[in-house]
C-alpha cells in the first residue's frame, strides 16, 4: 500500500519504496510515467514541507495531480503553461 504509515499522506521515503515497487512500476508503464519522473516531479512539493519545518510529505491527490500531469500522450494545456511560468518566477 502508499500510505505504508496510514497517516493519510505518503512521505519521501513511502513514495521512493512504492516507485521501486514492480506493481507500481507497471502501472507507471501502463500510463507512461517513468518512476524516476515521478520522483524528479515532486521534489518541489516535499521541498515546501521542508522548508516549513514539517515532515516530508503530499496527499495522495498532489502524487496523482503530479502522475496525471506527466503521463504519455497527453497534450499541452494552457494551465500547463501557466504552472510552469510560475514556478520559474518563484
Amino acid at each position: 500500500d502508499l500510505d505504508q504509515d496510514k497517516n493519510e499522506n505518503i512521505s519521501k521515503k513511502e513514495l521512493q519504496a512504492v516507485v521501486e515497487d514492480e506493481r507500481a512500476q507497471k502501472v507507471l508503464s501502463e500510463l507512461q510515467v517513468k518512476p524516476e519522473d515521478v520522483i524528479d516531479l515532486t521534489e518541489y512539493l516535499f521541498e515546501e514541507d521542508e522548508d516549513a519545518g514539517r515532515e516530508q510529505e503530499v496527499t495522495r491527490e498532489e502524487l496523482l495531480e503530479v502522475i496525471l500531469k506527466i503521463r504519455g500522450g497527453r497534450t499541452i494545456s494552457n494551465q500547463d503553461i501557466i504552472d510552469v511560468r510560475c514556478d520559474i518566477r518563484r
